[in-house]
Parts: C-alpha cells; sequence; structure tokens
C-alpha cells in the first residue's frame, strides 16, 4: 500500500493551497483518529495505523471547494482564494470529500477509498462492509468542529445550525434527511467502538 509520509502531506496541503484552519482541523481529528485506532488494535482488531493518520490529515484535503465565498475567506492569504474560485468553477457541484478521493485516486487508491467514505453520501449509505479505517475517519471527524473536540450531539446540533441550508435544500432535491440519516450512522459506529476498547465517548478530550 502507498501512503503519503508527512513530508508528502505538507506538500499536498501546500499544492491544494489547504488554509491553516483546516490544518488544524485535519490535525485534531488525526489525534481522535489515531487514539482510537491504537485502543481497537489493542483489543486485536486489524487496522492499519499509517493509512488512519493519513486519512485524517488529508480528508479535508479539498474542503475549499465547498467554501461559500472563497473571495473573502477570512483565512485566505497570496494565492489562495484564486486557486479556490478557480477549483470550485472546474468542479462544480461536488462534494470536497469525492474530489478529494479523485485527486490522490491514481497514486494513493487505497487512502482515496477511505476519504471518499467521509463524505455526506457516502456516510448516509449502509456501512457494514466498511473497513475500520473508513469508520474511524468519519467517527472522529464528526467528533472535532475546527479543533475542538465535541460529543456527537453537540455535532448534530452543529450542524444543523451552520449547515442547515444546504441540508434543507439536499431534502427539497432528493425527499431524505440527510443529516439525520448521517448521525444515525455515526452513532452505530460509536457504539460499535466503544463496545470493544476500555473507554467511554466522553473521555476523548
Amino acid at each position: 500500500m502507498n501512503l503519503p509520509n508527512k513530508k508528502e502531506i505538507e506538500k499536498l496541503w501546500g499544492k491544494y493551497h489547504v488554509p491553516q484552519n483546516v490544518r488544524e482541523h485535519c490535525k485534531k481529528v488525526r489525534d481522535v483518529a489515531v487514539l482510537i485506532a491504537e485502543k481497537l488494535k489493542e483489543k486485536g482488531e486489524d487496522i492499519n495505523l499509517e493509512l488512519v493518520e493519513a486519512s485524517a490529515l488529508l480528508h479535508d484535503l479539498a474542503r475549499a471547494v465547498n467554501f461559500k465565498d472563497p473571495e473573502n475567506h477570512p483565512h485566505a492569504k497570496g494565492e489562495d482564494a484564486k486557486f479556490w474560485k478557480h477549483m470550485q468553477e472546474e468542479y462544480p457541484d461536488i462534494d470536497h470529500a469525492d474530489l478529494a478521493a479523485e485527486f490522490l485516486q491514481e497514486k494513493y487508491p487505497e487512502l482515496a477509498k477511505v476519504i471518499k467514505s467521509h463524505g455526506v453520501m457516502s456516510k448516509s449509505q449502509d456501512i457494514s462492509d466498511w473497513s475500520w479505517e473508513m469508520k474511524i475517519l468519519s467517527y472522529a471527524d464528526i467528533r472535532v468542529v475546527h479543533d475542538k473536540i465535541t460529543t456527537v450531539d453537540e455535532r448534530h446540533r452543529d450542524l444543523k445550525q451552520r449547515n442547515g441550508d444546504f441540508f434543507s435544500q439536499l431534502k427539497q432535491k432528493t425527499g431524505i434527511d440527510y443529516i439525520d440519516l448521517i448521525f444515525t450512522q455515526i452513532e452505530r459506529i460509536e457504539k460499535q467502538i466503544f463496545s470493544i476498547i476500555d473507554i467511554k465517548p466522553e473521555e476523548i478530550k
């Protein structure tokens, strides 16, 4: 399995103009994901720690494609906003998880598959055959708002508040309440993880 090392991850962040706040979010998701992965491995679960870490650090590689106003983004500097606007024009109507997976697919296919799983559409589908790496990334990402660890319930409320318009539009188009569907899946993952490891969800701080 080919995976990027830390220097290559830094280069990818630079290549795709990942803003500092998104990098800090990814680092915190990495902390949560690796902790959970290590605990599961201690219990005998088969998990690739390097894949968990790389997927967490790169899961929002293309986050800017979904920025509402890239030219006035508070974390834009230099050529960032210009690149983000170009990316949105080149890849309209795509979820950032799908685009990140597209960017990584050729060189890192296993990594791309895990990263794609944290997207809205993937999380809302059947997760029964998901790998541990996919479950861990999706769960860890939900547990982190910006660079702060939160609970699943708090994150549910946060997404409804910050992204309510997006999910309302999606529901109008499809008739499906994706946000509640996603959190039903996340709660399933949480129960599975913490039925195995020896800590509770609230102990991840």
